[in-house]
């Protein structure tokens, strides 16, 4: 049941159905509060409706829940750097690398949190 809610939401987000995901996610919610991954898909809807509040609570209890979770911290990075905290944002983008060198999206999301510091030249 679990995995087909997951599934379920995960589409709906795909589909840029945020709204119906977040209904999708709360489900699962309900069935297993402390699931990281579950936890951060509701931060990832929360902030393309930018309901930003609600998408760091979200991604706090994920963090939480899977503290050294490379991609997790990530998100929080995302999220703090719409909300136009770039300095957090800045520190969880070298936090989420140092977990993870390998993965592209880490440093393009340090390197677009040092273009709004116009911190070109580390950009």
């Amino acid at each position: 049941m679990e995995e087909e809610l997951y599934h379920k939401a995960h589409l709906l987000y795909q589909q840029q159905r945020y709204q119906d995901a977040v209904k999708a996610v709360n489900q699962m919610l309900s069935l297993e509060p402390n699931d990281a991954e579950s936890l951060a898909l509701l931060a990832l809807c929360n902030l393309q409706l930018e309901e930003y509040p609600q998408a760091l609570s979200a991604i706090d209890s994920a963090v939480a829940a899977d503290p050294d979770n490379a991609y997790i911290t990530y998100i929080k990075a995302v999220i703090l750097a719409n909300m136009r905290k770039l300095s957090e944002a800045l520190d969880l983008a070298d936090q989420a690398i140092s977990l993870n060198p390998e993965d592209a999206s880490y440093y393009s999301i340090k390197s677009f949190i040092l273009y709004e510091k116009k911190d070109y030249a580390a950009a």
